[in-house]
């Protein structure tokens, strides 16, 4: 069915979905949100404090941001969900499937966001973020000379921290998975313009720019004063960069081959319509058929520029820069450290 079959308007506008932390207490999607947005601003002014009382500048740089970002994670989260549903609105003007409508390409899109809100894969994902983070920061130092009490309540934020930047983690990888499973099921229609299947990587950097405002709030958190402080979040900022830029490129490589189907069919086409259209003998030719070979020659040439990935390298050289704006904190601490170093000299 041709994409002038599919309307956009016959998507169901109200196509809408809890985002995975707010599934996992209650089913009332707005005070679930609020709620978590209500624990990080707790979670953020009660280190603010005990850096006025105690003055232990890891409490303002590391724990007062970690506790930032317990806020910031769902909102980013429900961001980048409205995101990805009003492009899913797009999906019939590229999509070729000779037997679907906008309601199967509809149903499609619910049945991913369901698969990753019924998963325990974030959750569980999300435990072994914790774990691993509050080992890495007890090992950097993060948490000495720390009050008794404000040693408990900084454990408690590192941990929620990092339970919900391992949940948003995981879930870029079901949004990869979706994309991925996206060019494995249905065909494409190739176009040059931005709103057809071009749109993919659009909308990828626009998710991956909102991730990472969350990274680099991680990131920075990682720069508290004490030696070798930085080194604890330099795995997982390495880690996160890899897996940034990769999953990236990695997730479109169906649809790249979708693409490249789409052209080379295309392209046989036309090829096998020229050699049609050419007679044998110059004299037989009609001004009639000359245009219409003209015609074909030039659809060949129109058809020769057809992209080959659903992004533009604009998308690409984006997400090259948005992953190190996201680790320019941890970046400028490193620096910073390396320059102290150098100053002081050999002891």
């Amino acid at each position: 069915m041709s994409s002038t079959q599919l309307p956009m308007h016959s998507f169901d506008t109200r196509l809408v979905y809890p985002m995975y932390l707010e599934k996992l207490a209650t089913s009332r999607r707005v005070l679930h949100l609020w709620t978590w947005v209500a624990i990080g601003g707790v979670a953020a002014t009660i280190p603010l404090l005990g850096f006025l009382r105690w003055h232990n500048h890891a409490m303002l740089s590391t724990f007062t941001l970690q506790g930032a970002c317990i806020a910031l994670v769902p909102l980013v989260m429900k961001g980048i969900y409205a995101i990805l549903l009003s492009w899913a609105q797009f999906l019939p003007t590229f999509l070729r499937k000779d037997s679907a409508t906008s309601s199967d390409y509809e149903r499609w899109i619910r049945h991913q966001f369901e698969r990753l809100n019924n998963s325990s894969v974030p959750r569980h994902f999300g435990i072994g973020s914790a774990v691993i983070t509050v080992i890495l920061f007890w090992l950097g130092g993060a948490l000495d000379e720390l009050h008794s009490v404000m040693l408990v309540v900084c454990l408690a934020i590192l941990l929620v921290s990092s339970f919900v930047y391992g949940v948003g983690l995981a879930s870029l990888f079901f949004l990869g998975q979706t994309i991925w499973r996206l060019g494995r099921e249905f065909p494409v229609r190739v176009s040059e313009h931005s709103f057809g299947v071009l749109s993919v990587g659009r909308t990828l950097v626009k998710c991956y720019a909102l991730v990472a405002i969350v990274w680099c709030c991680y990131a920075a958190s990682g720069t508290w004063e004490s030696g070798g402080g930085w080194i604890p979040m330099l795995p997982l900022v390495v880690t996160t960069l890899i897996f940034f830029v990769s999953s990236f490129v990695v997730c479109q490589l169906p649809l790249h081959d979708r693409m490249v189907e789409c052209k080379r069919a295309t392209l046989l086409e036309l090829d096998d319509l020229l050699e049609r259209l050419t007679p044998t003998v110059p004299i037989d030719m009609s001004q009639e058929r000359q245009r219409q070979v003209d015609f074909c020659v030039a659809e060949i040439k129109r058809v020769h520029k057809w992209p080959e990935w659903p992004f533009s390298t604009s998308n690409l050289s984006g997400v090259v820069g948005i992953s190190i704006g996201a680790i320019t904190p941890q970046i400028i601490q490193t620096v910073l450290i390396i320059l102290k170093q150098s100053r002081s000299g050999p002891s």
